[in-house]
Order: structure tokens, then C-alpha cells, then sequence
């Protein structure tokens, strides 16, 4: 489902304009008016009567702003905090029109990393080969690292709200972030913590953030999961859910029965999604009693605010579901209901489970978060979902556009429910919730991972 999430997330830098650009204050607050407006009449988040989800505070925030014109950019992070207030992790930017004066590509020249609302220099870069790694930075242009990191958490909408995903998405995106919402200066001045201070030129290709290594070779893998076997438990590591995987769990799970494997680490970290269909065969092999979702068609009229070809794409997305799912469907109060049941595998993994999630952990990879939560007694440790707990929206994925800036966005009309009695909207907190400290980033240490496997027989008592 979010196999290209970051080619769709990305498009909120596509287009870098000259800093003369500026749009008039009353087509910010129309097009966020305007957006409102469909949120509330047509966006499924709004699928039961007794709820409302909006971006009324943004909203607010635009209409008493200053200034009867702002920059490009500003409009831009009001746009994205709009759709972080919104709560929709598949509600994004589409398309961003091309504009007829000059385009300009820059970014931010430094390795910088957020963790817990602090910014760090992570990496020596060859401007600053006499500046210590992991040292805190005070401000950058000026700007005080409380704000920035408030602004930049604006950006990358999670599930039920919340800034799950925004952390990930931040830190993994920096280098266009920090110079999209500086406004794409020609130099930045970075001041640290100590006081320490330099002027560095802007770059014309991102900085790639470095990744903590896994630590382990697999012993069979595909194209988006690997299997590791260690000698105290099995590693399950999966980075997308494609249709394919069904034979791989398969597999797996034959080997880890046949070795009497007691103990699996599911990695579902940056896993942002994929087939739904092999999110449930996995899971199939983890729960030993049924379980089931739903997908929604709910009461709502978004229609008025698609074009033409977003209301052929809307019909054809529910004769698609009422053909080819017609005896899983029926009507309810809430709107048509289509839904999926599932029962474990004869010879179901049963030993005992450890998931590991972060930020990332969306869609898809949440469906199955969500299901061992109800249905095992798996232990969760990392960081928050990105993705609901009890459902997310999706299903079909027309357009609107907003009418002044001419900006498309991913409008999804179905309503995926996981869990109808739960009132979490946000994703999973997990049982053992561990930061990531500034050693171990640097030091490139798993150490989710080294937690587990510090703690396995405490954890299975």
C-alpha cells in the first residue's frame, strides 16, 4: 500500500522556486478552507457519526497569520501540518504543479539527526573536519533548535495523529526538509550548543543520512525479507508485504518448527506497508485463534469535491469491491462493510513473539501489529507505530485539488477497521518504548535488537 510512500512524500520538495515567489494570504486560507470542507464531508476518517477530525486548527493558524502574503514555502508548511493535524498517513501530496519562474535545487550541506527533540551533527563532512560528532547544535540561520524541531515534526502525518511518523520521516529526509523550510538559503549558519559557529554553502545533492547497520548475515532471504538464525532465537525481518512472501513465510516457519525454534524476532521497522493479502498470511502462522478486518464504504459524499476523473475512479473502486467481494459485504448504519476472515495455520509458530516497530511501522505492517496484539501475547519493543492501531484509510485513491495552488492530494474514501471496538486511533505503543540515544547512534548500535536478546528469558517467564 506504501511501496512508494517516500516517491509520493518527496514530492513536497519536487518543486524549489525562487524566494520572490509569494502567494496571497486569502488563497491559503481558501484552499485551506477548502480542504476542510472535503475532510469533514468525504475523508473516512470521519466514518462514524460520533467523531470529527478536521484541520481546524491550522486553519485558525492561516487565517490570523500576519502578513497579507507569504513565501512559497511558508505555504508549504502550512499545507503539511494541515495534513499531519488531519491524522491520515496515506493523506499526501500527489502533485505539485510545475510554476513558471525559476526552479532552484539546494539542501542542507550537514549530517544532522533528531532524536529526542534535539538535533545533532552525526558525520564529519569535509567543511567541518574540526567539529566533534554527536555535538547538540543551538540554531541554524538563526533559528533556535526548539523551533525547528516544533516546524519540522509539521511535516509526515501518522495514523490518529500524533508525531510517530513525523520523527522517522524527518530524520530520514533532513537534508531537502531543513532547506525547504529555510527557504533554500545560498549558505546556513550553524551554531552548537558550545558556541561554536560556521558558515556552510548549500549543496545541490541531499546528504544521505547513515543507517545502523543489522548486524547479522541472513540465512535466507528475498527481495524485502530475510530470515537470520542465531542460536538463542530466529530473526524475522521484513521491509515491504508483496503477494510473493506467501511461499517464503511458508518456508520459514516449516524450518523454525522442524529446528524448535522457541524464540522469533519480528522486525517490522521501516516497513511501511505493502499487500494486505501478505500481511495476513503472515500472521496466519503467529495466532492460534481467528481473526478478521473490515473494509468500510462509508456514509460520506466526497464526489463534490473530486474532478471528473477521481469520480470515475471512485465508481469504479466500489463496483470493483461490490463484484468481486459480494458475498463479504453488507449494509450497516456506518455505511457498506466488506470483511476479510482468517484462521491460523495447522502448524502455527508457538513460540514466543517479539515485534519490533518504529515510525515506519504503517499500513500494512500495522495490520499486523494490531492483530497479534489482540490475538497473542506477543511483546512489542522500539517506538511507536506510525500506523493506527485499529484501522487506517485506504482502499481507493482518488485526487482533489486545491484551487488556488493548483496542489493535488491523495484522498482515500475507504475505511480500513482492525479493531471496532478499540478507541486507539494512533499506532501501537510498545510494551518496552526505548530512545535511541545519541551513543548509540553513533556507535551504530541495534539497540532494539540487543535488548531483546539481553532479556529473552525474562521476557518468556
Amino acid at each position: 500500500m506504501l511501496k512508494y510512500a517516500f516517491v509520493i512524500l518527496l514530492l513536497i520538495f519536487g518543486i524549489k522556486t525562487c524566494p520572490c515567489q509569494s502567494i496571497y494570504k486569502s488563497a491559503l486560507v481558501s484552499d485551506l478552507e477548502f480542504l476542510q470542507e472535503a475532510v469533514t464531508q468525504g475523508h473516512p476518517n470521519n466514518y462514524h457519526s460520533d467523531q470529527s477530525f478536521g484541520i481546524s486548527n491550522t486553519l485558525d493558524r492561516a487565517r490570523s497569520y500576519a502578513n497579507d502574503t507569504l513565501s512559497y514555502y511558508k505555504y508549504r508548511v502550512f499545507l503539511a501540518q494541515a495534513l499531519q493535524e488531519l491524522g491520515c498517513l496515506h493523506t499526501t501530496i500527489q502533485h505539485v504543479p510545475k510554476f513558471e519562474f525559476e526552479r532552484k535545487t539546494s539542501f542542507f550541506p550537514l549530517n544532522v539527526v533528531l532524536l529526542q527533540d534535539k538535533l545533532y551533527l552525526t558525520q564529519q563532512n569535509k567543511q567541518v573536519l574540526n567539529w566533534k560528532t554527536g555535538a547538540e547544535i543551538k540554531s541554524i540561520n538563526g533559528i533556535p533548535s526548539s523551533q525547528l524541531v516544533r516546524d519540522l515534526l509539521g511535516f509526515g502525518a501518522s495514523d490518529g495523529g500524533g508525531k510517530a511518523f513525523s520523527h522517522a520521516y524527518v530524520n530520514r529526509v533532513m537534508s531537502s526538509l531543513l532547506a525547504l523550510y529555510l527557504e533554500y538559503p545560498e549558505q546556513f549558519i550553524i551554531t552548537l550548543k558550545d558556541g561554536t559557529e560556521g558558515a556552510f554553502k548549500s549543496i545541490d545533492q541531499p546528504v544521505q543520512q547513515p543507517v545502523i547497520p543489522f548486524p547479522y548475515a541472513p540465512n535466507e532471504a528475498t527481495a524485502n525479507a530475510q530470515l537470520f538464525l542465531l542460536e538463542e532465537a530466529a530473526i524475522l525481518k521484513i521491509s515491504f508485504f508483496e503477494n510473493s512472501d506467501a511461499a517464503f513465510f511458508r518456508r520459514v516457519f516449516h524450518q523454525l518448527n522442524k529446528k524448535q525454534i522457541r524464540h522469533l524476532i519480528l522486525d517490522l521497522r521501516g516497513n511501511l506497508g505493502g499487500k494486505r493479502k501478505a500481511a495476513s498470511k503472515l500472521t496466519q502462522w503467529l495466532v492460534a485463534e481467528p481473526f478478521s478486518y473490515s473494509i468500510l464504504q462509508p456514509n460520506l459524499d466526497p464526489k463534490p469535491y473530486f474532478n471528473e476523473r477521481a469520480k470515475r475512479n471512485l465508481a469504479l473502486a466500489k463496483l470493483r469491491y461490490n463484484i468481486w467481494n459480494v458475498f463479504k459485504g453488507r449494509k450497516t448504519d456506518l455505511g457498506r462493510e466488506f470483511t476479510y476472515k482468517y484462521k491460523p495455520k495447522n502448524q502455527r509458530f508457538q513460540g514466543k513473539v517479539f515485534v519490533i516497530t518504529d515510525g515506519f511501522t504503517a499500513s500494512s505492517s500495522t495490520m499486523v501489529t494490531s492483530w497479534l496484539r489482540q490475538h497473542s501475547d506477543a511483546v512489542f519493543i522500539g517506538r511507536q507505530a506510525g500506523g493506527g492501531y485499529n484501522g487506517n484509510n485506504g482502499g481507493s485513491f482518488p485526487e482533489i485539488t486545491l484551487p488556488h495552488s493548483g496542489i493535488r492530494i491523495k484522498f482515500p474514501v475507504f475505511r480500513l477497521i482492525l479493531d471496532p471496538d478499540a478507541e486507539q486511533r494512533t499506532g501501537i505503543v510498545p510494551d518496552h518504548s526505548l530512545t535511541i540515544s545519541i551513543e548509540n547512534y553513533l556507535q551504530q548500535t541495534d539497540a532494539d535488537l540487543k535488548f531483546i536478546l539481553e532479556n529473552l528469558t525474562q521476557q518468556t517467564e
